[in-house]
């Protein structure tokens, strides 16, 4: 049986103010998907931008407020993304970076966020790289979409998965298991100890050590 093989992808990284602090547009070769990438300080040209007058999902990504060694992230959708992740990047004062996904198709619609949302807000607790600022947990079964639709997002998803960390938004790769940090384990739980090995060295004049 012949190996299976891996193909390499292309992503570009286009810099809308010749700067990598500015705008960025970031797509792979042979997706549909276009995301933009803005910070606080060009986040006004990111709203002025026609992309994101479509329907899309977005991500406000900062640091956790609450735990300095970890990061916080919002994940949103919408009909016209302008008309909402301005509130939402309002309400939220942690967010450094914002993040929107839509298509250069326009092929996105209502029923596809929603699904892509649910997906994502589950696969990033699944993960648990990152805190949740979503109070409410949609759940992706309950998102009526034919069933073609659900393998065509979850296609979309899978590009998505390889995209994100390229732009610095490690959320969806699962924490490594097993990992020990001061006595503690990922999951929180103490290590298994290890049972005890005694050795006894006798000596022929009858000492024990």
């Amino acid at each position: 049986m012949a190996a299976s093989m891996t193909f390499g992808r292309t992503i570009q990284l286009f810099l809308v103010d010749d700067t990598p602090t500015g705008l960025i547009i970031a797509s792979i070769h042979g997706w549909t998907g276009s995301v933009l990438v803005s910070t606080q300080s060009t986040f006004g040209r990111l709203l002025g931008r026609p992309e994101v007058d479509r329907t899309g999902i977005y991500f406000l990504y900062g640091p956790d407020p609450e735990d300095s060694l970890r990061a916080r992230v919002y994940v949103g959708e919408a009909d016209s993304v302008r008309d909402r992740i301005g509130d939402s990047a309002g309400k939220r004062a942690f967010w450094e970076t914002a993040v929107v996904v839509t298509t250069s198709d326009e092929a996105l619609t209502k029923g596809h966020v929603r699904y892509l949302e649910a997906r994502l807000i589950e696969m990033i607790k699944n993960a648990g790289r990152v805190v949740l600022d979503n109070t409410q947990m949609p759940d992706a079964d309950r998102r009526r979409l034919p069933e073609a639709d659900r393998s065509n997002m979850e296609a979309f998803l899978a590009s998505l998965k390889v995209i994100l960390p390229v732009i610095g938004l490690d959320l969806l790769k699962p924490r490594p298991q097993g990992v020990v940090k001061d006595g503690i384990s990922i999951s929180g739980t103490p290590p298994t100890a290890s049972p005890e090995i005694r050795f006894e060295v006798r000596h022929k004049s009858g000492i024990k050590l």
